[in-house]
């Protein structure tokens, strides 16, 4: 394994390689710019680096600053880079395009994190479309005011919620005309303006707690539409379709560029399991299995291969502790 640790700037970044033992693969830092040409050189160079070593497999680690460490993070999943974080933090994102408000919140955060010893990451939006342009999966907690100019708070809620089913969104109000609205699109609660800080600092502990409850493994899946996160937990199950893969989640299946064989190796610590060459299995969601056939939760049903089926009851024995 190659792990690259990176020190983020806002305009350059700064990588260095070591190996599992700690021993430095290359003498000097090698620096790169905060743009997608700088992301190419940086991943050139780490795969070089990796393939001169004999390394199999890259890992970026770096401590979140800011928000200048989002493009990079992203665009390394989309390569196909794993990318891990230092340090654990709650990622708070405020979206409002009133100065007042977002000064409010911004002091608010400060004094949270002084009060709670809790390291709070913030990024500050004034507008939804920028929020959306922007968005980065690591995103934890979203203030989002509902009646901000441009593209609407629900608007932008609804767009979000596209691409991530689990973030928490908090919605800043004046008025309570809209807030019922909030709730189609699984918003957590609103929050009438002026905030105080009492009210703030509830939700932000409401919230806190279901990210500490939640926080769980996921997949970044890129198609033609977009960049999604994926929970492994939701995936029921995923199937081959027309030359691509298709996964099946809880809401609404995903097609997937990646082959059946990635995915395979990506959650294989996860539960899951290849019981035919067009199908993976999340065991989770397995209510029975009969001779070549598995019945899934759901009354879906999916093959087992004959060449599989004695590779799969011995995975399901260990899983499951069936006899």
């Amino acid at each position: 394994m190659l792990i690259v640790g990176c020190d983020i700037g806002s305009e350059t970044h700064y990588i260095r390689a070591i190996d599992i033992r700690g021993r430095e693969l290359w003498k000097n830092a090698f620096s790169f710019e905060n743009n997608k040409g700088g992301f190419q050189k940086a991943r050139d160079w780490a795969v070089r680096l990796a393939a001169e070593n004999d390394k199999k497999q890259i890992v970026l680690g770096l401590e979140p600053t800011g928000h200048y460490w989002f493009c990079l993070a992203a665009w390394m999943v989309a390569q196909g880079i794993s990318v891990v974080q230092v340090t654990w933090m709650i990622n708070v994102v405020i979206c409002d395009n009133e100065t007042p408000s977002l000064n409010t919140l911004n002091q608010y955060c400060d004094t949270y994190n002084a009060e709670h010893q809790i390291n709070l990451n913030l990024t500050l939006f004034d507008n939804g479309e920028d929020l959306i342009n922007n968005y980065c999966f690591c995103f934890n907690i979203i203030f989002l005011d509902i009646l901000i100019p441009g593209m609407d708070g629900i608007t932008v809620a609804k767009k979000i919620r596209e691409l991530d089913s689990r973030v928490v969104i908090i919605f800043l109000t004046s008025t309570l005309k809209y807030s019922l609205m909030g709730y189609s699109v699984g918003a957590a609660n609103y929050i009438m303006k002026p905030i105080s800080y009492k009210k703030f600092q509830m939700e932000l502990d409401k919230a806190i707690s279901y990210c500490n409850e939640m926080e769980q493994q996921f997949i970044i899946i890129k198609n033609a539409t977009g960049i999604y996160k994926i929970y492994v937990n939701d995936i029921s199950f995923i199937e081959t379709c027309n030359h691509r893969t298709l996964i099946h989640t809880k809401k609404k299946n995903i097609t997937c560029f990646h082959n059946m064989k990635k995915l395979e190796k990506d959650l294989q610590d996860f539960g899951f399991i290849r019981c035919h060459s067009s199908y993976i299995v999340n065991i989770g969601y397995i209510e029975s299995v009969e001779k070549l056939l598995i019945t899934l939760i759901s009354s879906e049903q999916i093959p087992i291969s004959q060449q599989k089926r004695k590779y799969v009851m011995k995975t399901l024995a260990v899983y499951l502790g069936w006899n």
